[in-house]
């Protein structure tokens, strides 16, 4: 068996467990995710309030705006 034929199967090789560890991970998740779902009754963890997004995005198109008007008034 030649030198390339060897490094290829090793290749192979690895390529396949690294998909089957891959697998095995998202499937893992996919379960604690649905059981976690179950328990808790939320899908998905919330950092934020609608409350508090709102307040984030009105205060970055402000920010915007500002530094818009800034760069409107030093254009030459």
């Amino acid at each position: 068996m030649a030198i390339q034929d060897q490094h290829t199967e090793r290749l192979i090789r690895l390529l396949r467990k690294d998909a089957d560890r891959r697998k095995y991970i998202k499937e893992y998740m996919k379960e604690y995710r649905a059981k976690k779902k179950l328990e808790t009754g939320k899908g998905q963890k919330q950092y934020y309030t609608h409350d508090d997004i709102l307040m984030r995005q009105r205060a970055s198109h402000k920010l915007k705006t500002v530094v818009n008007d800034i760069r409107f008034l030093f254009k030459e």
